[in-house]
């Protein structure tokens, strides 16, 4: 599980730590995103 955390684009995870993301997005959310960065975003409907 954690090891899937190692593959998200590092603006995300800048995000999280900086508490940035909306209420319900937590690491189970960011746990199984793809591995292609921009499809991350798309997924979490994010900008």
């Amino acid at each position: 599980m954690i090891l899937s955390l190692a593959f998200l684009d590092p603006a995300l995870v800048r995000a999280a730590v900086e508490a940035l993301f909306r209420r319900g997005y937590g690491v189970t959310r960011l746990v199984d995103l793809p591995m292609h960065w921009p499809e991350q975003w798309w997924v979490l409907s994010l900008p």
